[in-house]
C-alpha cells in the first residue's frame, strides 16, 4: 500500500500504548481462558504481533522526532 497517513507524535504514543495494552490482554486471557492449547498458542502468538508492532511504532517515534524530522520523513 502507497498511502500515507500524517500522525502527530501525541496520536502516535496512543498507538503504541494501544498496541502493547492489547497485547497483554491477549496474553493474559491466553493464560486464564484458554480451552485448548491450540488457542493458547495461538492468542500468543497474536499478541507478540501487536507487541512488535508497538515496538515498531515507537523506533520510529524515536527516530521521527528525537532528530527533529517529520514522522513520514
Amino acid at each position: 500500500m502507497n498511502k500515507r497517513i500524517n500522525l502527530t507524535k501525541e496520536e502516535l504514543q496512543l498507538i503504541h500504548v494501544a498496541c502493547m495494552m492489547y497485547g497483554n490482554e491477549l496474553s493474559d486471557i491466553s493464560k486464564k481462558h484458554s480451552p485448548t492449547k491450540g488457542m493458547s498458542e495461538s492468542l500468543k502468538a497474536r499478541a507478540e504481533e501487536f507487541w512488535n508492532l508497538g515496538k515498531k511504532i515507537k523506533i520510529h517515534m524515536e527516530g521521527a522526532y528525537e532528530t527533529g524530522h517529520k514522522a513520514d520523513d
